[in-house]
């Protein structure tokens, strides 16, 4: 496949983040108009139920509840059940291939989807209402003063629980839709991460080196520096493992990327030696590195 060094991963973030949260069809801005319509939907026909004067029973605090989990159980509709997740994967997938570097592209774009789960999806802001606000504009529309139950009228405090209540559970809505926007980012971050993870660590799977400039290069690496070379290797191989280790893996026989297992979580003189050539040849090279910038290596 020809490659495109012009296609970079913020490029790629800004179709996700359009596709997902500022488009009008976007699950974000979907979900957020069926909840202006919370009204409508779920409090007009409660309220008009009874008479004006007396506040009904089905009105009350714990409706913003039932309406909150309603609307979870449509955002999870819109992110779980969709197809969007597997997706935007093959985009980023699709545009990595392109990249000069492909673990580099992947690894950039799913930092870029974690930043953009913690700041790029708008906020749900403040509510004007608490719970103590609704708990006291409910109290009040339920006692009915002597003048209220002479004039059959008490329809001042119950507009006031009613607007209070709505502006909340609008706002409630609100936080949950951002909340379940940020948590499918961060799955799309998380998923888009393993697949750089397993290009970076597949040990196995690289190809050894040794093509014939590099093999030149080596070549020239001084004697007296592979004694060097091989205890960089060493700790190579010891910073991998033990960053694969506070990552959770642990040894296995056989690589098992889903249950973390991996047959390289051994000591290095215990490797295999093809294995060894891996962590070598990445330590021959750093030592030709430095000296091929023209910097002297002495003990």
């Amino acid at each position: 496949m020809e490659k495109n060094s012009t296609v970079t991963p913020l490029g790629v973030l800004h179709e996700i983040e359009h596709r997902v949260i500022e488009d009008e069809r976007s699950p974000f801005k979907t979900t957020l108009s069926k909840a202006k319509d919370i009204d409508i939907d779920y409090f007009e026909r409660i309220r008009r139920s009874k008479g004006i004067n007396k506040l009904s029973e089905e009105l009350n605090l714990g409706v913003k509840d039932r309406v909150v989990e309603v609307f979870g159980k449509m955002a999870d509709g819109y992110y779980v059940d969709s197809d969007l997740l597997d997706q935007l994967k093959a985009l980023a997938f699709q545009e990595a291939e392109k990249a000069k570097d492909k673990k580099e592209f992947l690894t950039t774009l799913a930092g870029l989807l974690e930043r953009c789960a913690d700041k790029g999806v708008p906020s749900a802001g403040w509510s004007r209402y608490s719970d103590m606000d609704l708990q006291e504009t409910y109290n009040n529309a339920k006692e009915i003063t002597l003048k209220e139950f002479v004039m059959g009228n008490n329809v001042e405090d119950i507009l006031i629980f009613y607007s209070a209540l709505m502006d909340n559970t609008w706002w409630a809505c609100r936080v949950l839709i951002v909340e379940r926007t940020k948590m499918f980012l961060r799955d799309l971050s998380r998923e888009i991460g393993k697949a750089a993870e397993i290009l970076e660590d597949s040990k196995e799977e690289r190809d050894v080196l040794d093509n014939g400039g590099e093999n030149a290069d080596r070549m020239e690496l001084p004697e007296e520096l592979l004694d060097l070379a091989e205890q960089m290797a060493e700790r190579v191989h010891d910073v991998w493992m033990e960053e694969r280790i506070r990552q959770g893996w642990s040894y296995g026989e056989k690589r098992d990327d889903v249950n973390k297992k991996h047959p390289c979580l051994i000591p290095y003189e215990e490797l295999p030696e093809e294995e060894k050539i891996y962590d070598r040849n990445t330590s021959i090279e750093t030592l030709m590195f430095v000296l091929n910038k023209g910097f002297k290596i002495s003990k």
